[in-house]
């Protein structure tokens, strides 16, 4: 079993949530950057109410909500804007995951989500701002593609600047394997003793669809197989069936939503 990701337009009941994240997040992003006494001063302001009132002024579809399974651990948030230089583009307003889940790959699938809906809505370029002095976010921007166009602000917290990064969206395109590593994220989890248990509860449903009398071995194999040892949260099972098996309608049996066949 995979880790669940879910990232979907947020609705008016996520305030709280969002509120939250943005709190997490820049305790976590900023605390090196800006002093805490401003960063307290800041993150106070954003209440659920604040994020409410918020998404119905600039929009509720302007928000999106990451959740990995099912707990909310990221936000993305932009504007149309228009500058007299760039004419309209789309402004990426927050681009946050809570710590937690740094290093999940979390922040690069809301990014791309992000960028394929506002690709979608035909917008030709996106611009975002970020401290000047913050280089893991700068590292993460241009490694998504975005590129500094100059562009320098003060950021209204002491002397820390902020620097605007720019890209086109016409030069976004996905080889066959950016889509395959968005669609299935590789996502390391320490181990979890529900693994095995798992395990047995999907032996257990395919021995009913498929009968035992058809099953010559199945075994639980792989990282998660192993106790103690740092994984994927996928359970790899192996199974072989008997000789006399029709494989056709072996597949047709396990033709439900939860299951895919790879065959051609």
């Amino acid at each position: 079993m995979r880790a669940t990701i879910e990232i979907r337009k947020a609705v008016l009941s996520d305030a709280a949530d969002i509120a939250a994240i943005l709190c997490d997040s820049w305790r976590s992003a900023y605390k090196n950057i800006i002093t805490p006494e401003e960063l307290e001063r800041n993150t106070n302001l954003e209440t659920r109410t604040k994020m409410f009132e918020r998404m119905i002024s600039s929009g509720v579809g302007n928000y999106t909500i990451a959740f990995m399974n099912g707990t909310p651990c990221g936000v993305v948030s932009y504007n149309k804007s228009r500058d007299a230089d760039l004419s309209a583009y789309a402004e990426i307003i927050a681009i946050y995951a809570l710590e937690t889940y740094w290093g999940s790959g979390i922040g690069k699938l809301m990014m791309d989500d992000a960028l394929a809906e506002l690709k979608r809505l035909g917008f030709e370029r996106v611009m975002l701002w970020t401290f000047e002095a913050n280089a893991c976010a700068r590292r993460f921007y241009e490694k998504r593609g975005f590129a500094v166009d100059g562009a320098v602000k003060d950021s209204g917290f002491g002397n820390a600047k902020e620097v605007r990064y720019r890209l086109e969206l016409a030069s976004c395109q996905d080889t066959d394997e950016e889509r395959r590593a968005r669609i299935y994220p590789v996502i390391l989890s320490e181990y979890n003793p529900a693994w095995s248990e798992w395990y047995a509860e999907e032996k257990a449903n395919l021995e009913r669809l498929i009968g035992i009398e058809n099953i010559s071995r199945i075994s639980h194999f792989g990282s998660t197989s192993v106790p103690g040892l740092t994984a994927k949260p996928t359970i790899d099972i192996l199974l072989e069936v008997s000789e006399a098996v029709d494989i056709d309608k072996l597949i047709n049996l396990l033709s439900s939503p939860n299951y895919i066949s790879l065959t051609s």
